[in-house]
Protein backbone atom coordinates (compact mmCIF):
# COMPACT_ATOMS: atom_id res chain seq x y z
CA UNK A 1 0.00 0.00 0.00
CA UNK A 2 1.29 3.52 -0.77
CA UNK A 3 2.13 5.68 1.47
CA UNK A 4 0.87 8.35 -0.14
CA UNK A 5 -2.44 6.72 -0.38
CA UNK A 6 -2.81 4.99 2.84
CA UNK A 7 -5.39 7.12 4.51
CA UNK A 8 -7.76 6.52 1.32
CA UNK A 9 -6.78 2.86 0.90
CA UNK A 10 -7.64 2.72 4.26
CA UNK A 11 -11.52 4.01 3.66
CA UNK A 12 -12.06 1.91 0.89
CA UNK A 13 -10.99 -1.31 3.13
CA UNK A 14 -13.09 -0.26 5.86
CA UNK A 15 -16.02 0.52 3.15
CA UNK A 16 -15.70 -2.93 1.20
CA UNK A 17 -15.97 -4.98 4.43
CA UNK A 18 -19.37 -2.78 4.79
CA UNK A 19 -17.96 -1.54 8.10
CA UNK A 20 -19.59 1.73 9.91
CA UNK A 21 -17.20 4.19 8.91
CA UNK A 22 -18.37 6.16 12.05
CA UNK A 23 -17.12 3.05 14.12
CA UNK A 24 -14.13 3.01 12.77
CA UNK A 25 -12.99 6.82 13.19
CA UNK A 26 -11.12 6.35 16.28
CA UNK A 27 -8.95 3.93 14.51
CA UNK A 28 -8.44 5.85 11.42
CA UNK A 29 -7.35 8.77 13.95
CA UNK A 30 -4.88 6.63 16.09
CA UNK A 31 -3.51 5.48 12.54
CA UNK A 32 -3.08 8.43 10.33
CA UNK A 33 -4.18 11.24 13.03
CA UNK A 34 -0.99 14.35 13.85
CA UNK A 35 -1.04 17.32 15.26
CA UNK A 36 0.02 19.88 12.35
CA UNK A 37 0.29 23.74 11.89
CA UNK A 38 -0.98 23.80 7.98
CA UNK A 39 -0.84 26.59 6.07
CA UNK A 40 -3.47 27.45 2.72
CA UNK A 41 -2.29 30.65 0.28
CA UNK A 42 -4.48 31.93 -1.81
CA UNK A 43 -3.45 35.10 -4.77
CA UNK A 44 -5.01 37.88 -6.17
CA UNK A 45 -7.09 39.33 -9.29
CA UNK A 46 -7.19 36.29 -11.02
CA UNK A 47 -10.15 37.14 -12.37
CA UNK A 48 -9.17 40.81 -13.61
CA UNK A 49 -5.82 39.99 -14.66
CA UNK A 50 -6.56 36.98 -17.07
CA UNK A 51 -9.14 39.19 -18.57
CA UNK A 52 -6.53 42.28 -19.50
CA UNK A 53 -3.54 40.33 -20.04
CA UNK A 54 -4.81 36.68 -20.51
CA UNK A 55 -4.61 33.31 -18.49
CA UNK A 56 -0.84 32.49 -19.60
CA UNK A 57 0.63 35.96 -18.28
CA UNK A 58 -1.27 34.99 -14.54
CA UNK A 59 0.61 31.38 -14.62
CA UNK A 60 4.08 33.16 -14.92
CA UNK A 61 3.16 35.12 -11.65
CA UNK A 62 1.70 31.45 -10.40
CA UNK A 63 4.90 29.69 -11.54
CA UNK A 64 7.06 32.38 -9.68
CA UNK A 65 5.08 32.67 -6.66
CA UNK A 66 5.51 29.16 -6.61
CA UNK A 67 9.59 28.60 -6.58
CA UNK A 68 9.06 31.61 -3.67
CA UNK A 69 6.66 29.50 -1.62
CA UNK A 70 8.36 26.55 -1.95
CA UNK A 71 12.08 28.48 -0.99
CA UNK A 72 10.03 30.17 2.52
CA UNK A 73 8.45 26.91 3.16
CA UNK A 74 11.49 24.51 3.15
CA UNK A 75 13.91 27.50 4.70
CA UNK A 76 10.92 27.73 7.77
CA UNK A 77 10.75 23.70 8.81
CA UNK A 78 7.87 22.70 6.37
CA UNK A 79 7.17 19.13 6.21
CA UNK A 80 4.94 18.82 3.25
CA UNK A 81 3.94 21.43 0.13
CA UNK A 82 1.42 21.37 -2.33
CA UNK A 83 0.17 24.08 -4.84
CA UNK A 84 -2.95 23.85 -6.80
CA UNK A 85 -3.53 26.43 -8.99
CA UNK A 86 -3.24 29.75 -7.72
CA UNK A 87 -3.14 27.91 -4.08
CA UNK A 88 -0.35 26.63 -2.02
CA UNK A 89 -0.69 24.05 0.77
CA UNK A 90 1.89 23.50 3.41
CA UNK A 91 2.12 21.76 6.77
CA UNK A 92 4.33 22.49 9.71
CA UNK A 93 4.91 20.84 13.07
CA UNK A 94 4.46 23.91 15.08
CA UNK A 95 2.39 27.32 14.53
CA UNK A 96 5.43 29.34 15.18
CA UNK A 97 7.27 28.08 12.08
CA UNK A 98 3.78 28.66 9.81
CA UNK A 99 3.42 31.85 10.74
CA UNK A 100 7.17 32.70 10.34
CA UNK A 101 7.00 31.16 6.74
CA UNK A 102 3.29 33.08 5.78
CA UNK A 103 5.06 36.69 6.83
CA UNK A 104 8.27 35.74 5.09
CA UNK A 105 6.17 35.03 2.50
CA UNK A 106 4.11 37.84 2.04
CA UNK A 107 8.10 40.04 2.16
CA UNK A 108 9.61 37.70 -0.57
CA UNK A 109 6.47 38.15 -2.68
CA UNK A 110 6.82 41.68 -2.25
CA UNK A 111 10.62 41.62 -3.19
CA UNK A 112 9.70 39.70 -6.53
CA UNK A 113 8.47 42.44 -7.65
CA UNK A 114 5.28 40.27 -9.21
CA UNK A 115 2.60 42.75 -10.58
CA UNK A 116 -1.10 42.40 -11.56
CA UNK A 117 -0.41 45.84 -13.68
CA UNK A 118 1.48 48.48 -14.20
CA UNK A 119 -0.05 49.60 -10.30
CA UNK A 120 -1.36 46.77 -8.34
CA UNK A 121 1.19 44.18 -7.04
CA UNK A 122 0.40 40.34 -7.20
CA UNK A 123 -0.13 39.28 -3.38
CA UNK A 124 -1.33 36.04 -1.58
CA UNK A 125 -3.80 35.63 1.35
CA UNK A 126 -3.05 33.29 4.31
CA UNK A 127 -4.65 30.84 6.49
CA UNK A 128 -2.80 28.80 9.42
CA UNK A 129 -4.68 26.69 11.69
CA UNK A 130 -3.36 23.89 14.06
CA UNK A 131 -4.55 20.97 15.38
CA UNK A 132 -5.32 17.02 15.14
CA UNK A 133 -5.23 16.39 11.34
CA UNK A 134 -5.78 13.00 8.93
CA UNK A 135 -2.84 12.84 6.98
CA UNK A 136 -3.30 11.84 3.40
CA UNK A 137 0.12 12.21 1.93
CA UNK A 138 0.41 13.74 -1.40
CA UNK A 139 -3.64 14.27 -1.03
CA UNK A 140 -3.08 16.61 1.59
CA UNK A 141 -4.62 16.69 5.38
CA UNK A 142 -8.21 16.91 6.66
CA UNK A 143 -9.76 18.40 9.57
CA UNK A 144 -11.29 20.89 11.13
CA UNK A 145 -8.12 23.24 11.58
CA UNK A 146 -7.61 22.64 7.93
CA UNK A 147 -11.19 23.74 7.24
CA UNK A 148 -10.59 26.98 8.84
CA UNK A 149 -7.21 27.41 7.68
CA UNK A 150 -8.73 27.17 4.29
CA UNK A 151 -11.29 29.70 4.80
CA UNK A 152 -9.33 32.26 5.85
CA UNK A 153 -6.71 31.89 3.57
CA UNK A 154 -9.41 31.50 0.20
CA UNK A 155 -12.66 33.48 1.40
CA UNK A 156 -11.62 35.76 4.23
CA UNK A 157 -7.91 37.15 4.07
CA UNK A 158 -7.11 40.07 2.01
CA UNK A 159 -4.20 40.15 -0.28
CA UNK A 160 -0.67 40.65 2.41
CA UNK A 161 -2.94 39.28 5.02
CA UNK A 162 -2.17 36.33 7.02
CA UNK A 163 -5.23 35.03 9.39
CA UNK A 164 -4.82 32.61 12.20
CA UNK A 165 -6.78 30.31 13.75
CA UNK A 166 -8.05 30.42 17.11
CA UNK A 167 -6.23 27.59 17.82
CA UNK A 168 -3.03 28.30 15.68
CA UNK A 169 -2.90 31.88 17.86
CA UNK A 170 -3.18 29.58 21.26
CA UNK A 171 -0.28 27.36 19.89
CA UNK A 172 2.07 29.95 19.56
CA UNK A 173 5.37 29.87 21.52
CA UNK A 174 7.42 33.35 19.95
CA UNK A 175 5.15 36.49 19.35
CA UNK A 176 6.91 39.41 20.40
CA UNK A 177 7.47 40.64 16.93
CA UNK A 178 3.96 40.37 15.47
CA UNK A 179 0.83 42.32 16.48
CA UNK A 180 -2.76 40.82 16.36
CA UNK A 181 -6.59 41.64 15.92
CA UNK A 182 -8.98 39.28 17.30
CA UNK A 183 -11.73 38.99 14.61
CA UNK A 184 -14.86 37.04 14.06
CA UNK A 185 -16.54 34.99 11.13
CA UNK A 186 -19.51 32.52 10.72
CA UNK A 187 -18.55 29.40 9.17
CA UNK A 188 -21.14 26.93 8.33
CA UNK A 189 -23.57 28.98 10.77
CA UNK A 190 -20.74 28.70 13.38
CA UNK A 191 -19.23 31.68 14.50
CA UNK A 192 -15.07 31.35 15.16
CA UNK A 193 -12.57 33.86 16.25
CA UNK A 194 -9.75 34.32 14.78
CA UNK A 195 -6.56 36.60 14.65
CA UNK A 196 -5.56 39.10 11.93
CA UNK A 197 -1.67 39.22 12.13
CA UNK A 198 1.29 41.17 10.88
CA UNK A 199 5.18 42.10 12.00
CA UNK A 200 5.36 45.57 14.35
Amino acid sequence: MSKNNALFERIREYTNLNYNIIEMNPKLWEEFGATRACLVSDSTGFTRTTKAKGIPYFLSLIVQMREVALDVITRNNGINFRAEADNVYAEFYTADDALKASLELHEEIDKAGLMLSEEEKFKVCIGIGYGKLLIAGDEGVYGDEMNIASKLGEDTAKGGETLLSESAFNNLKQNDNVNYEIRNILVSGVEIDYYSCYRK
